[in-house]
């Protein structure tokens, strides 16, 4: 009877071991066991309640284009890839536009990545009508290709940044800028503005088609980096224009040129100080006061805490500011500016303390606050002017969270759209009468759904089949606040226990962060797979935001202006000592990561943070912001001879001294983002104090150390490293 009883107990102990499924690195980089819910690469049809997809055609092995009609659910096909094809050979689309008002589309093949969001590819223009291809600028690469608003003419920026216009019905091509060069750029931005500012396209066809404002950047006097492509026999130097914190910036021109005359009227934009040109866009005649079309142009001053809008009599090339909206720290760039039809418009401002949505007429006065109270307005989805409403995503609910409402413009009926609270990316269709939900929260899987503008559900396009991940036993993420030690702030955070929880035990914590200026890590949606395999391993993982990060309003996020340190390293020590106190966590084996922003806050809670964490994975950190180029950092710090002190103490320079416990310091060897001098001269300043740190680059990667097998690679190497060390 005794052994028969041990037998059943060592039974039941290999059931309850063997009950779960093992993620492994591979599963989690390489080839993941599971479907998530997807619709593929789509885009609205101009004008409809439809979208079209990239889908393979078995019979014809190509890939074509299908149409999915929003109000009755068919799939029909909208072109057969056997359409799309040049001198006998088929084009391999990766993309294309189609003009919402004939049957042309641009068809882009070969696109090739330039900087973070800029492409370049080749282009044909297919007739849907004749069935006819023809290529565009003779199958040369180009970027910022766009059609005119007739559709008569294509605009489009060449490899020697020169604008240029193809007239479709007449065949004939003319160039609009003759000066274009490595130093001079027209109807594109170069790095700076691109990186940090989302810019990349610089010309805007004007309503009726006649002219076209562009933005001539002369980055002449902006110095040079080089990045060294070593995995060649000779390396190959690959240099860009990179204005460093107190550098030279580049100088930007406004122009307005007349298709036909080819003649370029440039705007007046002196002014008393040194300005940025980010934004433009058109305004129709019937906007404006003048009855004449007017070119909206948005600068912003190198402190970045004035911001105007200017109105500009493109005739005159005089510009005259509207609308300013100031901040004591910095302000915050946004695409939500939507101009209505009698010239009024709505925009977002935190000058309430919360950025929330307003109304202003022509002139810049405050008709009235579209949304007010204690939360944030995420962004703008969608504005219907027919129906006065204004769509959007806020945190309203919970500052974790990113929730789809609408309001009337005057501010009446407030309603929450989202019937799931959590994250939701939507977007709308061209009518605004339908929207598509990507939903997730941190213990629920994406799902898709079409919903009725007001709110009203139509049916699941695609919903990720929870089932598929009962058999690995995943751990729940749960939301807290932890309490700080100095001034009992309350700070949120998240925490997932290992898989196979023992409340007995005690257990090593990885913590991942960013902390970076208004940014939020601790947010409810779904997030890798890494941490779950971390929590397979019996590590518990954990994230905290800290004073001057986002969604909490300016007095929170403005902690972080001036020194952009000071509280990322004490909060995530906060963090630590909160976990010490946990009586399942050893706090002897706590351990940090991140990325970018995230490594150099690794880097400073290793060093200014020290002793409270035993390992850190520091992976293409910013360790000395005077590194770093001007419009970011400025952004946050203020000018370098105007803040010596606050930069000495945001620099991980400065504490490499204090260098405790197992650092391993990751970077790609062409990352044009955060250079890879900030690892070289990090590590010279550990060699300076007599401090080890472990070092690995890779040859010829850029910020996200991606291609080839880097990838798997690296993650590798950071799951190992923890695994060995802590």
């Amino acid at each position: 009877m005794k052994k028969i009883r041990i037998f059943i107990i060592l039974s039941m102990i290999s059931v309850l071991t063997a009950q779960w499924k093992d993620l492994s690195l591979e599963d989690v980089f390489k080839k993941p066991p599971f479907e998530v819910a997807s619709i593929g690469q789509w885009k609205w049809l101009p004008d409809t309640d439809d979208y079209l997809f990239f889908k393979i055609d078995t019979t014809i092995k190509a890939r074509s284009l299908y149409k999915y009609d929003l109000a009755a659910g068919d799939t029909t096909l909208f072109l057969s890839g056997d359409k799309f094809a040049y001198d006998g050979e088929n084009l391999q689309l990766v993309d294309y536009t189609i003009h919402p008002q004939t049957n042309k589309i641009l068809l882009v093949i070969d696109q090739q990545r330039i900087w973070r969001n800029s492409r370049s590819a080749v282009y044909y223009l297919y007739d849907m009508n004749s069935g006819l291809v023809n290529k565009v600028a003779n199958g040369n690469r180009l970027r910022n290709v766009k059609f005119s608003p007739d559709a008569k003419s294509i605009a489009y920026v060449n490899n020697e940044n020169n604008l240029y216009v193809f007239h479709i019905d007449v065949n004939k091509t003319i160039r609009l800028t003759k000066d274009g060069s490595f130093n001079i750029l027209n109807g594109h931005f170069g790095w700076v503005y691109e990186e940090e500012f989302g810019s990349y396209d610089a010309y805007r066809w004007s309503p009726d088609s006649k002219y076209i404002a562009f933005v001539r950047e002369d980055q002449t006097y902006v110095k040079q980096f080089p990045m060294i492509d070593e995995l060649n026999n000779y390396p190959v130097i690959k240099y860009h224009h990179y204005p460093k914190v107190g550098e030279t910036n580049p100088i930007l021109n406004i122009g307005v040129v007349n298709v036909n005359t080819k003649r370029t009227k440039w705007m007046d934009l002196n002014v008393p100080e040194e300005m940025y040109f980010p934004r433009m866009k058109w305004l129709e005649s019937s906007q404006t006061e003048s009855g004449k079309q007017e070119l909206v142009v948005t600068r912003i001053n190198r402190y970045q805490n004035r911001l105007e809008l200017l109105r500009y009599d493109i005739k005159k090339g005089k510009g005259k500011v509207f609308w300013t909206d100031e901040s004591e720290a910095w302000i915050e760039l946004t695409d939500d500016l939507f101009f209505l039809k009698d010239g009024s418009f709505i925009t977002l401002s935190e000058h309430s303390g919360y950025q929330h949505v307003y109304h202003y007429d022509k002139h810049g006065t405050l008709i009235n606050a579209v949304t007010s109270g204690d939360w944030e307005v995420s962004g703008i989805t969608s504005l219907d002017e027919k129906n006065r409403t204004v769509y959007f995503s806020s945190k309203k609910e919970s500052v974790i969270e990113s929730n789809l409402y609408s309001v009337k413009f005057d501010g009446s009926d407030f309603k929450l759209l989202s019937d799931k609270l959590g994250s939701h990316r939507v977007r709308f269709s061209p009518t605004n009468s339908y929207y598509i939900d990507y939903y997730s929260s941190a213990n629920s899987a994406m799902a898709i759904a079409l919903y009725q503008a007001d709110g009203t559900k139509v049916r699941e396009l695609s919903v990720t089949d929870m089932e598929q991940f009962e058999d690995y036993g995943f751990s729940e993420v749960k939301f807290i606040q932890v309490q700080t030690s100095d001034d009992s702030t309350l700070l949120n955070a998240m925490i997932a226990l290992p898989r196979d929880f023992d409340p007995t035990k005690k257990y090593p914590v990885i913590v991942f962060g960013y902390s970076g200026p208004g940014s939020q890590v601790v947010v409810n949606r779904q997030g890798g797979l890494w941490n779950k395999y971390l929590n397979q391993e019996g590590y518990i993982t954990f994230s905290i935001d800290p004073r001057g990060t986002g969604g909490r309003g300016t007095a929170f996020k403005y902690l972080a202006y001036k020194d952009i340190g000071k509280w990322v390293a004490h909060d995530q020590v906060e963090g630590a000592k909160y976990l010490s106190s946990l009586p399942y966590v050893d706090e002897n084996r706590i351990g940090i990561w991140g990325w970018s922003g995230g490594g150099y806050m690794t880097a400073l809670c290793m060093t200014k943070g020290a002793p409270h964490f035993k390992v850190g994975v520091a992976v293409a950190g910013n360790y000395d912001l005077k590194l770093y180029d001007t419009i970011w950092t400025e952004r946050y710090m203020g000018l370098l001879g105007e803040n010596t002190d606050g930069y000495k103490n945001a620099s991980v320079f400065s504490y490499t001294d204090k260098l405790e416990g197992k650092l391993l310091v990751v970077h790609g060897t062409m990352d044009d983002n955060v250079h890879f001098q900030h690892a070289t001269q990090l590590m010279e300043e550990f060699v300076k104090a007599d401090k080890h740190a472990d070092f690995i680059s890779y040859a010829s990667r850029a910020h996200g150390i991606r291609s080839g097998n880097s990838t798997f690679h690296l993650w590798t190497k950071i799951t190992n490293y923890f695994m060995d060390n802590l």
